[in-house]
């Protein structure tokens, strides 16, 4: 926007009553004053165009049509849709820090705001005194070409514009605030809602830490129990080993008892049939030694004896016999006959 301020109108007015007329120029050829115009320039160096121009063009009404038109000098009617200087959107910010819901990111984004808020109430305050003062010196300039028409004019245009600033101005602030209220209802909505699921997340994750102690605890505890176990079934298989051999040691030593007892039976037998085998004394005979052999499932026996005749009708017989076990057997008999 090419708008100057209003001590710029104050110039434009004391060039309109100034006698100094001079040769007048067409608004095209004139326009090359305001060509020049550009950024880099002072407000004095702009003002100094715009005269020049005002001057070239004989402060034709054409002249202040153009300049108007073109945004160098502001219209009699007030532009209500200025903004401030200086404005920001704080819609992005809001987005920004809502999403995040970050505390320490809205308080530095809040003392932005708040500073940014104070330096452009700053700035509108001195754009107010500056435009104060140019006004005075306004008044004071049209108050000396005698023109009270046009001093009350301008006032008005002046005081109109000024009002439909302030009451943007206004306007904006109050949005302002209202849009940081918003923000700050968002923000602490978010928040506690974050911090709502963070502590439900935070009791979940404490429930399943304890009940998963619990578990290990409880699995620590049948590892133990697992353990004493099988130490105790060690313990048992050792003790029920050794008994095993212990009892086979017995079951070996009984069945070479048995075994030694078959043999001796065996050897017995054999004994009692040599003792058997043995002759007896003959009738009318007075005495008879005798010796007799047996055997029995492959153990045998040896024996000798006697017998004789004890009277008519008495036999006594003795023996001892003597077996591959070497075990001796005796025996001794008396028969009667009538």
């Amino acid at each position: 926007m090419k708008t100057v301020n209003v001590a710029l109108l104050a110039l434009i007015i004391s060039a309109t009553s100034s006698p100094i007329v001079l040769a007048g120029d067409t608004i095209e050829a004139a326009a090359t004053e305001l060509s020049a115009i550009n950024s880099g320039m002072s407000q004095s160096e702009i003002e100094q165009k715009i005269t020049r121009f005002l001057e070239r063009t004989d402060n034709s009404p054409a002249a202040y049509t153009y300049l108007t038109e073109h945004h160098y000098i502001p219209s009699e009617t007030p532009d209500t849709t200025l903004t401030p200087p200086v404005q920001t959107d704080p819609d992005a910010g809001q987005k920004t820090v809502a999403a995040t819901g970050d505390v320490q990111t809205t308080a530095r984004y809040q003392s932005m705001i708040n500073a940014r808020q104070s330096a452009v109430t700053d700035a509108q305050q001195t754009q107010i005194t500056e435009q104060q003062a140019q006004i005075v010196a306004t008044q004071k300039t049209l108050a000396a070409t005698g023109d009270t028409q046009n001093t009350a004019h301008y006032q008005e245009m002046i005081n109109a514009r000024l009002a439909a600033q302030n009451e943007a101005n206004q306007r904006t602030t109050t949005e302002q605030g209202q849009k940081m209220n918003a923000l700050t209802t968002d923000v602490a909505a978010q928040q506690q809602y974050e911090r709502t699921q963070y502590d439900k997340q935070m009791q979940s994750l404490a429930q399943k830490s304890v009940q998963a102690h619990e578990q290990i605890e409880s699995l620590r505890q049948d590892s133990a129990q697992t353990q004493q176990q099988l130490t105790n079934t060690q313990n048992r298989v050792a003790d029920n080993s050794q008994q095993i051999n212990t009892l086979n040691n017995h079951f070996d030593s009984l069945k070479n008892e048995v075994e030694d007892n078959r043999k001796e039976a065996n050897a017995g037998t054999a004994s009692a049939i040599a003792i058997a085998s043995q002759p007896q004394v003959k009738t009318g005979d007075l005495m008879m030694v005798s010796a007799g052999a047996g055997t029995f499932n492959g153990e045998s026996a040896v024996s000798v004896g006697t017998s004789f005749n004890a009277g008519t009708h008495t036999v006594l017989k003795a023996g001892i016999s003597a077996d591959t076990q070497s075990d001796f057997g005796a025996g001794v008999g008396v028969g009667y006959s009538f």
